[in-house]
């Protein structure tokens, strides 16, 4: 039922019924979306718009309330980069901006809930890893505001294991 023509309208359709929902279902959808975004390879995303309109749509996943379990969207958030280097400088400001909202991404649930904060880590991952490219990309990097989003009192709370990633994203960016 899917295609390259319609992936956009269809995981639309899915997030908006998905964001109105609880529980189970609003999990199953957010796999389902994932499932089918990466399938063979990323079969339906061909250009590099598809992929940053991907990485964009990550990110609104991490924001849905409801969700119960981040591992898949944190994998995708580091994978997609890593695959596609034409995405790099746009993944990394996309996760920039997901810090910057990562009350919304933590909302109604606890720091050390292992969903939000595997989604944060991995949006840290992204900017420490690709902050080369991030500040190719802009015309002026916000090095205050990089920072500001990687210290965000949230993101402290995140579990002990985790916060490696953090300190490895600060060191890269200054």
């Amino acid at each position: 039922m899917v295609s390259a023509n319609n992936l956009r309208d269809v995981v639309k359709l899915l997030l908006a019924r998905a964001a109105k929902s609880e529980g189970e279902f609003v999990q199953r959808v957010v796999e389902k979306v994932v499932s089918v975004c990466s399938m063979d390879g990323y079969v339906y995303l061909k250009t590099q718009e598809d992929f940053q309109w991907y990485m964009t749509t990550l990110g609104e996943i991490a924001r849905l309330k409801g969700l119960t379990r981040g591992d898949k969207i944190a994998a995708q958030i580091i994978d997609v980069p890593l695959r596609v280097a034409d995405v790099r400088s746009f993944a990394a400001q996309a996760m920039v901006e997901l810090l910057r909202d990562v009350d919304r991404v933590m909302e109604g649930r606890l720091a050390q809930d292992a969903c939000g904060a595997s989604i944060v880590s991995a949006a840290s991952w992204v900017v420490g890893e690709y902050c080369d490219c991030l500040q190719q990309g802009a015309s002026t990097m916000d090095y205050p505001g990089v920072v500001a989003a990687l210290l965000h009192p949230t993101v402290g709370k995140v579990p002990v294991e985790q916060q490696p990633v953090f300190l490895h994203a600060l060191l890269k960016v200054c």
